[in-house]
């Protein structure tokens, strides 16, 4: 592949495109333009995702003294009355059965970000809303980014609990003031909008049923202009769908750039339940998710099984390309595809720790450099190559019960 090539169009989408926005479909669009550019054919699949406009979003200490903190709403989650919600305050440290206790009925403070474990935590016990905080006690007040929370659909699926974000420094604050009684408000209304995902297909040279996957996502997050998280993996699979368009393969592939990733999968989500019965088709998916850091590691997670983990070091060996190898669960597009039962692989790059950032404002491509883009890209267009020219498949296609297990509890099914 071209770095350097690569490296120019991931700075023309270099900008904020979280889920569902203009942005969002403009970067779906520079994308498109860049396979037709290549003598490709792109496709765009529209599908629905949750959206909101947050009216209000605030929390107040009623007592013992009045204050009150920035705060963001939690998308999706619900309103309180338009005078808001009071109720006793208690932060929430543990899922003991004394927390559980104390926190019933109260407005919670729960530490550091939603999960599922927590979500379920503080609705067990009875409370009436809660409030998250992010951000390291090491940055300054005004370098962190309050992150656009949102109440994702399999923790509605539990309860709606209205929901509030706060800086950590005020969060500090909040837990030494010692408050009685707190006032959490937030009015929102709530609706479906439009996101995207960019789909274009390279035929094999001769007929064949057989197909391989190539997923990337395009959109990022509030603050970001996500050319690491994850501009970097579209502009290398646009790299190596240029390469097949110059090179046919032996199988089918399907490229698919998806949208909206960053909210829960949401893009390879609804590619698999558009597109199931063509899923049979499919031998493996192959996803780019994060590359370019100067300073860092090239990562392999094998979705799959030891065979393919082994395949995988061997072609590193071969190529000279040092890499840590991983038969684990990856959070990103390729899970919904092992859902399915087929195997994925996610070529990734990660910054050492300090060097690259992802979902937040410190996302941006003067720590990436096109030389290690084209060192994790050609991996990938190698690895594609590989299989692809392999007369029968070169290893078994099951995904192992290990695998199995984490992905249907990454999916909450356990």
């Amino acid at each position: 592949m071209n770095g350097k090539r690569a490296f120019e169009i991931l700075q023309k989408i270099g900008f904020e495109r979280m889920s569902g926005t203009k942005e969002e479909e403009k970067a779906a669009k520079i994308i498109c333009d860049e396979i037709e550019k290549m003598g490709g054919k792109p496709e765009i699949e529209e599908f629905e995702v949750n959206s909101q406009t947050i009216h209000k979003a605030k929390l107040e200490v009623l007592e013992p003294e009045y204050k009150e903190y920035k705060v963001i709403g939690y998308g999706n989650a619900g309103s309180t009355k338009e005078e808001g919600l009071v109720a006793d305050f208690y932060y929430m440290t543990t899922d003991s059965i004394i927390d559980k206790e104390l926190a019933k009925g109260k407005i919670v403070l729960i530490n550091g970000r939603l999960t599922m474990n927590v979500y379920k935590r503080i609705v067990e016990a009875g409370a009436v809303g809660f409030i998250s905080f992010c951000g390291e006690l090491k940055d300054a007040y005004d370098d962190i980014d309050l992150a656009y929370p949102e109440l994702r659909q399999p923790l509605k699926d539990i309860k709606v609990l209205p929901g509030v974000s706060m800086n950590v420094h005020d969060a500090v604050d909040l837990v030494l003031s010692e408050p009685k009684k707190v006032k959490l408000t937030l009015v929102q209304d709530e609706y479906k909008i439009l996101s995207h995902n960019v789909i274009s297909k390279i035929e094999a040279k001769n007929k064949t049923d057989e197909t391989i996957i190539l997923t990337s996502h395009y959109d990022s997050v509030r603050y970001s202009t996500g050319v690491y998280d994850n501009g970097a993996g579209s502009v290398i699979n646009l790299e190596a769908y240029r390469y097949f368009l110059e090179n046919k393969p032996n199988r089918n592939l399907i490229f698919i750039w998806c949208g909206s990733e960053e909210r829960g999968l949401l893009g390879s989500k609804a590619y698999v339940k558009k597109h199931e019965e063509e899923l049979k088709n499919v031998k493996i998916v192959i996803n780019c998710d994060v590359a370019g850091p100067v300073l860092g590691a090239d990562e392999i997670f094998v979705t799959a099984n030891e065979e393919i983990l082994s395949y995988c070091k061997a072609l590193g060996s071969e190529l000279a390309f040092p890499a840590n190898y991983h038969l684990d669960i990856y959070s990103s597009d390729g899970v919904p595809f092992t859902d399915k039962g087929i195997p994925s692989i996610s070529v990734t790059r990660f910054g050492t720790s300090g060097t690259a950032y992802i979902h937040n404002h410190h996302d941006i491509i003067k720590y990436l450099d096109y030389k290690n883009l084209e060192k994790t890209g050609n991996y990938l267009i190698q690895l594609v190559n590989k299989i692809d020219k392999s007369q029968f498949m070169p290893f078994s296609l099951n995904v192992c019960d290990q695998i199995k297990e984490k992905v249907d509890k990454y999916l909450f099914k356990k």
